[in-house]
């Protein structure tokens, strides 16, 4: 038999996989946020599984504010129908999410060589991955966002970039690169061990597995300066 792991999830049969999920879901603002700002930085993309050109600074600050203003809108359009006004909570908590979404749009916006982009790229567990020379692994999960160098109509190119959203405020970024190789390795390394990286690392081994000769990673958070492949 054959289990298939779900990368959104952080435990599959009772046991704890290593593998974070898109955020903590026991703080229900955590997991509303993270949702928010995923879904908003997603909407500069095109369709599922396409790639297009990555806006310029101002088209990914206006898709990303269309996004949150249309989320609003919705919740405000459900309190005026009851007969109330929006809390201050839930503002609050809006304003926020939005907040972080421009924030990590803007460091979208300084990347440079990497004009083409796809978002919420599924990977659907369609066949096995190979993780070892004797071992592979069924999974399924959602790449937030893929780069490449020329425009692809899938993942057999020479060269491809996976980015990971982090919004919660403990997340790190992958360590840029330094010239020393070696620690870098090692760096890369210790955060697929503590799981921080796994979820990245599994995305990598399946984008290797459909046709990319060479995959970077990185994990992308109010905190990384600058957003660099590794």
């Amino acid at each position: 038999d054959r289990a298939v792991v779900n990368l959104r999830a952080s435990r599959l049969d009772g046991h704890d996989l290593g593998v974070e999920g898109r955020e903590d879901e026991t703080n229900p603002w955590s997991a509303a946020t993270g949702q928010w700002v995923h879904r908003w930085l997603s909407q500069m993309a095109g369709a599922e599984k396409t790639f297009v050109r990555i806006p310029d600074a101002t088209g990914i600050d206006r898709s990303i504010r269309a996004a949150a203003e249309e989320k609003y809108a919705e919740i405000q359009r459900l309190c005026q129908a009851a007969g109330k006004t929006i809390p201050d909570w839930w503002h609050s908590g809006w304003q926020n999410a939005f907040c972080l979404a421009r924030l990590l749009g803007a460091k979208l916006a300084t990347i440079e060589g990497w004009p083409w982009m796809a978002a919420e790229w599924s990977i659907d567990a369609d066949e096995p991955v190979r993780v070892a020379p004797d071992a592979t692994l069924l999974f399924r999960g959602r790449i937030d966002l893929l780069l490449s160098r020329e425009e692809n109509h899938g993942l057999d190119t020479d060269e491809v970039w996976i980015l990971d959203y982090k919004t919660g405020a403990n997340k790190k970024a992958l360590a840029p690169p330094r010239e020393d190789t070696e620690k870098r390795k090692s760096q890369l390394h210790k955060k697929i061990l503590d799981g921080s990286a796994l979820q990245l690392a599994l995305y990598g081994l399946a984008a290797r597995q459909l046709g990319a000769r060479q995959v970077f990673l990185s994990l992308v958070s109010p905190a990384v300066k600058p957003v660099v492949p590794q």
